[in-house]
């Protein structure tokens, strides 16, 4: 699997698996930065707390973000009314102060730095620079213009001082260790497989942890729920290599010009390497993955001189139908929290969630429970939204996606997988690099729609609601609880 930047620089920190069954006042599921802050905020309200995590601390999405916070929303400015503008920036810019605080108090060595966050374009007059000034003015955030941030010609931004960049996995990791206690029991290598709402019980391979609240901070909630018709999976990209002393200031560099790029420094090791972000698309939708870095590449090169690229890796968001996350009570139970739909912005938004689902638990009022309610109505727009996911979903329970192949097997190079037909049964199969083949089902246990084979991750991924599972079918990510089934060719 491609590897992060933050993977290569992160420290080593690691728990235990469960072993046992046990009781806590809050299990949470899911060791990512949500996650993480979540706990800390409980247990500095005198809670017990379980974490569980499938994998190792921060090492899935966190571990593969931007490490950019920042106050602005990053997207779907004009569909946020000034009351709601000014509600969710305060608590963004509230979200960054808490890190910042944290990155202090528990002396965690994460890079955190203050720093403006940009947005530019090659023309003045770019839509976007307008959107996000006219943001900026209804939650009170001062801006200003500048076009020699960048060493190529800009003709506009919008600039915000004061926002904040880190390394993500580091911070994540640090905060974790100084968390771990009898009052914060967190435990690696440990996948729910079972979540039984009523009895408020999570089911892992040895041991049960029964829990009177359950927070699922894994990025998309676990399980069936109609909550993932208002979700849209994305798939974006990350490249890193080195840079010369002095080609880019610190800052987040957002481009207004197609296609998007996210740049920004990061200082390891004595080293500046710059971090290139981009080539968006929806889970399961692109055939050569490969080519979506071979991009990034090809702008780090031209734009700032990087050669070679040493890291590239990919994260998977979720984008809400009307723009705003869900963070509070899920339609299956009152005690059962998700925070989801943070769509490119949730290192920032893991620090409105765990305030706001802290707030939940212990009863306290918090102004932007019902603005983020994941069982609000959605407006006109978003009901459009809504209606082109579930035709999407359609597509892909009718088994009739892009990618099926009828012919035979020995066609099928080292590293490269394919959707075989073989009449009642869709069969995913990939031949790795010692040539043996794995053959799975091509029906995700999520929802039974068609996986489909990501050449670059080698994974498979689904485009109904973005589980992905490894080439041998194991979960890596997403809604999905069960492995993908053991098939023959035979």
């Amino acid at each position: 699997m491609p590897k992060s930047i933050w993977q290569a620089a992160a420290q080593p920190v690691s728990f235990d698996a469960l072993e046992r069954s046990i009781k806590a006042d809050v299990a949470i599921v899911g060791a990512g930065i949500t996650g993480v802050l979540c706990a800390h905020a409980l247990v500095d309200r005198g809670l017990r707390v379980a974490v569980l995590e499938a994998g190792r601390v921060g090492e899935s999405s966190t571990g593969n973000s931007t490490g950019n916070l920042y106050a602005l929303v990053g997207e779907r400015h004009g569909a946020l009314d000034r009351k709601a503008a000014a509600q969710l920036c305060a608590a963004r810019g509230q979200a960054v102060d808490l890190i910042e605080n944290l990155v202090e108090g528990h002396e965690i060595d994460c890079g955190f730095v203050r720093c403006p966050w940009v947005m530019h374009a090659s023309q003045a007059g770019h839509p976007a620079l307008a959107d996000a000034r006219e943001l900026a003015a209804a939650a009170g955030l001062p801006t200003r213009r500048a076009t020699d941030l960048l060493p190529f010609p800009v003709a506009d931004s919008v600039v915000v001082d004061g926002q904040a960049q880190f390394d993500p996995l580091r911070f994540t990791k640090g905060l974790a260790a100084r968390l771990a206690s009898d009052e914060c029991r967190i435990y690696e290598a440990t996948r729910v497989t079972d979540i039984d709402v009523e009895d408020r019980r999570l089911t892992t391979r040895l041991g049960d942890v029964h829990a009177e609240w359950i927070i699922l901070a894994t990025h998309t909630p676990k399980g069936r729920l109609l909550l993932h018709a208002e979700l849209t999976p994305n798939r974006e990209y990350g490249v890193a290599g080195q840079v010369k002393s002095g080609v880019l200031r610190p800052g987040i560099f957002w481009s207004a010009d197609a296609p998007f790029h996210s740049v920004r420094l990061y200082e390891w090791q004595q080293r500046s390497y710059l971090v290139v972000v981009g080539a968006e698309h929806r889970t399961g939708a692109e055939d050569d993955t490969d080519r979506c870095y071979a991009e990034l590449a090809q702008f780090a090169r031209e734009r700032f001189g990087v050669t070679p690229i040493e890291y590239r890796w990919s994260a998977q968001n979720y984008r809400s139908a009307d723009g705003l996350p869900f963070i509070g009570r899920s339609a299956q139970s009152d005690h059962v929290l998700v925070a989801t739909g943070f769509a490119a912005d949730g290192l920032t938004y893991a620090g409105v969630a765990a305030p706001l689902l802290a707030d939940v638990i212990t009863r306290r009022d918090n102004a932007l429970a019902d603005r983020l309610d994941p069982q609000r109505r959605p407006a006109l727009a978003a009901a459009k939204t809504i209606g082109a996911e579930a035709a999407h979903m359609i597509a892909g329970l009718a088994h009739d996606l892009p990618g099926l192949d009828r012919g035979d097997m020995p066609s099928l190079a080292r590293g490269e997988g394919r959707i075989l037909d073989r009449g009642t049964q869709k069969l995913a199969v990939h031949r790795d690099d010692a040539g043996s083949l794995h053959v799975v089902s091509a029906v995700c246990t999520h929802m039974q729609c068609i996986v489909h084979w990501n050449t670059a991750e080698r994974t498979w991924d689904c485009p109904c609601h973005g589980s992905r599972f490894t080439p041998d079918g194991k979960v890596l990510e997403g809604p999905a609880l069960a492995d993908l089934a053991q098939r023959d060719l035979d």
